[in-house]
């Protein structure tokens, strides 16, 4: 880092197989060039930075290969079969410069792979994205940069099948690969297996606003089969893409431009991999710039191999290079089989499979990808049920003390806990419900016959709730005979009001809390409820891949969607009983939260997509409240309103240890500037200028590191020396 009194400067290097900062002191006014990746949609440049100057974008030089990479899903009709597309591969690369691009999609399902070939929209984009610019003219990429949003309908002719593309683009990763993700839907033509499918050279004319893009045309393509006949087939296409404008940059971009589509060439091969190569280039409407002589790489007359850049010169000059790969000498390329060659950086526990211009890893029987999708990691087993898991605590605890007798609760083929259990040392036995819990009056003494478990709990009497006698209330108002349009209280098993409320069996419904009353703005009007919730406790938020997730106790689940609450979704909704905190670490994909069921209180944590779930600390819990991450030390910390105690360990179970064991009643926990700061709803302490109230929330701060080391950053933040509180905890 480095800064004046105005600005501040960040230099980054990025060196082979490895990632640094540099930092220079404040006292350089000067320092070299520097380059940096920017993110999100800026032009895809290198940024030179020249202290104090201003950053200046400096043209990355044509003829690089860019990776692609992507996911697509989504559900399609073939005639009567549905066929699902589940996070299907897409790898290809684009030639900067040269507006061509190869993908390539696989595993594809041979009834989709088929039909999928007319469908040219799914890589056309791309093509778009990264056309030949003629003079004064703009390619996608220039335009959007590297985030945007593309949607397309298609109409096919003559039966009017209609499929729906969603296309998002996500920006560069840390390998400088271009993410992006394409949901299809939809009815498809089918096309006959062995078929092979002509798209001819086509010309589109796009339209230009600050935003958005759009176009609109007819395609064409030919089915040929396999005994050489042929058929033309055509669909009309209506595409939009929206993007973020540049607010700084002026607005020189024409209204309309044309894209030139040279060639589309589209196959299905091995029965799983659909391959897709497009030659774009982006000018004025009507073609040609007059009067202009290009070079042969732009004009595509030149005498490079198909998998070879061409590199232009001065002039009409030029020259051929393999592109990555690829080996021999631009005229004639050859592919570089990086398997056998050992050029892979497939791990451990993984299979390198050779492509074209490229390869991938697929994992071996037992293992997985991480997070990354870059290390094979061994799957593990299926996560512990409640009943699984206080047996495996139980014989733990007794582990340490051997010779102690106690009772170990017994599981069924399912993982459940048996309806019977006993404790084999006295005889007695006695019925469990679903939880463990013992049913009154079903205990037995030594040698008499056990209870029948079978039989239902006798229900025991209890009060009328407020929804009981809310809907009771509007019965007799009805008289007995509410109409379908009347409204009636929802109420569930145990008298409590269900979260949606409707009017009778109309659209119209809303959110309401424990107590019955509407919550403003869960109104809704159409035939899709509003996602209500019943009890939400923690919260958490994923700033590097911008999801947020929370739990509700109500439901007992953990939930996760987009910051802006779209594509929702339950990670987990088994095994929970009373889950309150939870935090996210971006950075290893992890997911922790705390249960504090008294029965089985537990601290648990799972991938950010609710997989590998596992236990990591349920011995010496009581009622784990609050929970935070050290990013320090990479530690997860905890304050527990039973045991009184704030402790912390190590993702992997490890390095347990105590922090302050004289609590009262935490709640709530940050740790910042290596101290932990905690609510407490007993202690009589308040920040100055708090409301009393009858339940007090005291706020104090603990220190999470011996003071010496703090002091010894130099971070030019230190205390003073003087300071009286300074190694001290606080309140």
């Amino acid at each position: 880092m480095a800064g004046n009194r105005s600005d501040t400067y960040a230099l980054f290097l990025y060196p082979e197989d490895e990632q640094q900062m540099l930092n220079i002191s404040c006292n350089h006014t000067n320092m070299s060039n520097g380059h940096a990746k920017p993110q999100g949609r800026e032009h895809w440049d290198t940024w030179i930075v020249d202290f104090p100057h201003r950053i200046q974008p400096v043209p990355i030089p044509e003829g690089i290969s860019q990776p692609l990479s992507g996911k697509l899903s989504g559900l399609v009709s073939v005639g009567d079969t549905k066929v699902k597309l589940n996070n299907v591969d897409i790898h290809g690369f684009a030639v900067v410069g040269e507006g061509r691009v190869y993908i390539s999609i696989s595993p594809v399902p041979g009834q989709a792979g088929w039909a999928l070939m007319a469908v040219s929209p799914l890589v056309s984009t791309i093509g778009w994205l990264f056309a030949l610019e003629l003079q004064n003219h703009l390619n996608g990429f220039s335009i959007t940069g590297a985030e945007f949003s593309h949607q397309a309908e298609l109409v096919f002719s003559p039966q009017g099948q209609r499929v729906t593309i969603i296309q998002e683009a996500q920006g560069m990763d840390l390998f400088n690969h271009l993410n992006f993700s394409i949901r299809i839907s939809g009815d498809l033509p089918s096309i006959p297996n062995g078929a092979k499918v002509h798209i001819l050279p086509y010309k589109e004319t796009y339209q230009y606003n600050q935003s958005a893009v759009t176009s609109s045309s007819l395609r064409e393509y030919m089915v040929v089969s396999e005994n050489g006949g042929s058929e033309t087939f055509s669909y009309m296409l209506h595409q939009n893409v929206s993007f973020r404008p540049c607010e700084h940059g002026p607005w020189t971009i024409p209204d309309f431009q044309q894209v030139n589509v040279e060639h589309l060439m589209v196959m299905f091969t091995e029965g799983t991999t659909l391959r897709y190569a497009i030659t774009n280039k982006v000018g004025p409407v009507g073609g040609e710039l007059p009067g202009l002589e290009l070079n042969p790489c732009s004009t595509r007359k030149h005498h490079c191999d198909p998998m070879a850049l061409c590199l232009p010169g001065d002039g009409t000059h030029y020259h051929c290079q393999c592109a990555m790969g690829f080996q021999g000498d631009g005229r004639n390329c050859y592919d570089v089989d990086e398997c056998a060659e050992g050029l892979s950086s497939c791990g451990p526990h993984s299979e390198c499979v050779n492509m074209p211009g490229g390869y991938h890893c697929n994992c071996q029987t037992g293992y997985e990808f991480d997070l990354d999708s870059h290390v094979c990691v061994e799957k593990h087993r299926p996560p512990l049920t409640v009943c699984q898991q206080h047996r495996e605590s139980l014989q733990e605890s007794l582990s340490i003390y051997p010779g102690l007798e106690a009772f170990i609760p017994q599981c069924d083929e399912k993982g459940q806990y048996k309806l019977l259990q006993c404790l084999g040392s006295t005889g007695h036995c006695w019925c469990v419900d679903s939880r463990g819990q013992e049913r009154v009056g079903t205990r037995t003494m030594p040698g008499t016959a056990h209870a029948n478990c079978d039989q239902p709990a006798a229900l025991l009497p209890r009060a009328e709730t407020v929804c009981e006698r809310w809907r009771l209330s509007l019965m007799t108002h009805y008289s007995g005979q509410p109409s379908s349009q009347d409204y009636m209280p929802l109420c569930d098993a145990h008298g409590n009001f269900l979260p949606v409320q409707c009017y009778g069996n109309s659209s119209f419904c809303w959110c309401v809390d424990s107590q019955g009353v509407e919550m403003l703005g869960t109104r809704s009007y159409d035939d899709v409820k509003p996602p209500c919730l019943v009890q939400p406790e923690g919260i958490a938020v994923d700033t590097v891949h911008r999801k947020l997730f929370w739990v509700d106790s109500g439901k007992d689940r953990i939930e996760t969607s987009s910051l802006d609450g779209s594509n929702r979704k339950v990670l987990i909704d088994s095994d929970l009983v009373n889950p309150r905190a939870i935090i996210v670490d971006a950075n290893s994909g992890t997911l922790y939260w705390t249960d504090w069921n008294r029965d089985a209180p537990k601290i648990e944590s799972s991938s950010l997509e609710g997989h590998k779930r596992k236990v990591l600390v349920q011995a010496g819990l009581m009622l784990p409240n609050a929970l935070t991450l050290d990013l320090d030390t990479n530690h997860l910390c905890w304050a527990d309103a039973g045991t009184k105690k704030l402790e912390c360990i190590s993702p992997n179970g490890t390095e347990r240890r105590v922090f302050q064991d004289a609590l009262n009643y935490p709640f709530s926990l940050a740790i910042y500037n290596r101290h932990f700061y905690y609510t407490d709803w007993e202690r009589m302490a308040y920040p100055q200028g708090a409301r009393t109230a009858n339940r007090r929330q005291g706020f104090t701060a603990a220190e999470a590191r011996p003071p010496s080391l703090w002091r010894a950053a130099n971070t030019g933040f230190c205390p003073s020396a003087s300071d009286p509180t300074a190694g001290q905890r606080v309140q």
